[in-house]
């Protein structure tokens, strides 16, 4: 967060005699200080500072900024709205007081400072690019988009807008103008793995796997213990029916993440596809044990216990998955025992159930979850 460095010209212009020195003196060293590091040091000179001239706005500032860098937000907060109250026009801390906002996940109050920045100085693509972060959290994606579009224009050169603006397009629904923007970004900032992860999401919406792959495969190589990236890449490779390696990458983002659903998930799909039906049974079930309202796992269980030869637990599952998802389980019905009456018939006399199609396992994809802003 940057200071104001406080002039004895301005001081001395506002302050008495003997309190504008020791105020100018407190501040000047407190900045020293901060610039070095010394944090400890800096909170104590511009506490005295303000001490001195209570109603100074940037001892204010300076002291919140201090507070700021111990992310202790509340604490900056109030030093901030003081700061604003005593000095309206004071962009800087209009705009450090909405960043303190929005860690504090207080996005309106975010939204209501940045726009009061942007009134005093329109020409900061950084203030944009913060309030598009703030209209994205409460998902207003049209006011963020436009925020970001200006924030863009403004900062051509930055990835980070860039990429929040690709962000924003996604959830819009606007994967091309998504896809532009992240290779825009990673243009700026080739080892930028968010982006690249992003990128590959994006591919995957529009189809376009063999490129989903080759951007999860960069962003593994830049973090190799991620998780997401890994099971992101594995949901490519399921895609592309490179089983194999979909299920190496599944059961290496296992390790890294303990008890994952989702990743389960897709480790049973690449075992389905690999046909090892029952390692695929043993992924599902413990989906099923952790999940049992999961409607898509039960399905894919009905359909591997009908592979199995095992009509009545796949009816078991069957019910269920109708019980749960209803759609689903016309869907289900249709494609396991439409022309197999007998075999439903068997299943029901020895009481149990059934679930979805025949030949095509539900691949319940792994979370394309983007990162965060």
């Amino acid at each position: 967060m940057p200071l104001i460095l406080l002039s004895s010209a301005t001081l001395s212009q506002s302050l008495p005699d003997g309190r504008a020195d020791d105020a100018l003196r407190a501040n000047d060293i407190g900045v020293q200080y901060f610039q070095s590091h010394d944090y400890d040091a800096a909170f104590n000179y511009f506490a005295h500072a303000l001490a001195k001239r209570p109603d100074l706005a940037e001892a204010s500032y300076n002291l919140a900024s201090v507070h700021l860098i111990r992310k202790d937000y509340a604490a900056a907060v109030d030093l901030l709205e003081t700061a604003v109250k005593l000095k309206p026009d004071f962009a800087k801390a209009h705009c450090a007081l909405g960043q303190a906002y929005a860690q504090l996940e207080m996005w309106q109050l975010a939204i209501d400072s940045f726009a009061r920045t942007i009134k005093l100085n329109a020409a900061d693509g950084t203030i944009y690019n913060e309030l598009g972060v703030a209209y994205a959290a409460l998902n207003q994606g049209n006011e963020a988009a436009d925020a970001l579009e200006t924030a863009v224009q403004l900062l051509p050169a930055s990835p980070s807008a860039h990429y929040n603006l690709g962000t924003v397009y996604v959830s819009l629904g606007q994967p091309l103008q998504a896809t532009a923007e992240f290779q825009r970004a990673l243009a700026l900032k080739p080892d930028y793995t968010a982006a690249l992860s992003n990128l590959g999401s994006t591919f995957m919406a529009l189809g376009e796997y063999p490129e989903a792959r080759d951007m999860f495969s960069k962003a593994l190589a830049l973090e190799p213990e991620n998780p997401l990236v890994l099971s992101n890449l594995a949901e490519a490779y399921n895609k592309l029916k490179q089983y194999r390696n979909a299920a190496e990458c599944f059961t290496r983002a296992l390790e890294l993440s303990a008890a994952n659903s989702s990743i389960q998930t897709g480790l049973g799909y690449a075992y389905y596809g690999m046909k090892e039906y029952d390692r695929a049974l043993h992924c599902y079930k413990a989906v099923a044990a952790a999940e049992p309202t999961n409607a898509q796992v039960h399905f894919n269980l009905s359909l591997l216990y009908r592979m199995l030869k095992q009509p009545a637990k796949s009816l078991r599952h069957f019910e269920v998955v109708k019980q749960l998802d209803a759609q689903l389980g016309t869907e289900l019905y249709h494609q396991l025992y439409r022309n197999r009456r007998s075999e439903l018939l068997l299943a029901q006399k020895q009481n149990t159930s059934f679930t979805r199609s025949s030949t095509t396992v539900y691949n319940s994809h792994v979370s394309q979850t983007l990162s965060t802003i």
